[in-house]
């Protein structure tokens, strides 16, 4: 990525999806933010009051290429902060890093599923409970289409040698 070249200065104790979302109106981009202050501020951690932030304003996008390459960045992001997560014990958000990877890019999710430990994709499939979830969730990031979701599980299934 590009450096930053804008700063924000908390007001208030934030985290980096409080700071994505006042800045850039999505929360889901806190890893653009996270890469340029991951050497300043830990993933999980309240950034305090008062507290310096590095950041790059998203253009205005003016072509589907534009629009896609941002959501190919941010797949990748969440596809690269999964083990940072998991080595942070935060179980729950590295599986929020993973279904946010697939939403934003499918084929970037697929592309790099090996990286992701076996037993991660059996737990997913196991509670049927968060299949409900997992739809739930990629509801709540825009218009769903049920392929994504399809297309997430067939991808698990695959990975796990589970024939359709």
């Amino acid at each position: 990525m590009n450096a930053a070249s804008l700063s924000y200065i908390t007001s208030k104790d934030m985290y980096y999806w409080d700071i994505a979302k006042y800045l850039y109106g999505d929360a889901t981009y806190w890893p653009l933010l996270y890469s340029y202050n991951n050497n300043k501020y830990k993933i999980s951690n309240v950034i305090k009051k008062g507290s310096s932030i590095s950041y790059r304003n998203i253009p205005d996008f003016y072509s589907y290429k534009e629009i896609k390459n941002l959501d190919n960045t941010l797949s990748k992001s969440y596809m690269l902060l999964y083990p940072i997560l998991i080595n942070d014990k935060n179980p729950r958000h590295a599986l929020w890093a993973l279904k946010l990877s697939a939403y934003y890019d499918l084929n970037v999710f697929k592309n790099n599923a090996g990286m992701i430990p076996e037993n991660t994709y059996n737990n997913i499939l196991k509670e049927s409970s968060s299949m409900k979830i997992t739809y739930n969730e990629f509801i709540k990031y825009g218009q769903l289409n049920e392929n994504i979701l399809l297309s997430f599980i067939d991808i698990i299934k695959e990975k796990l040698g589970i024939l359709k």
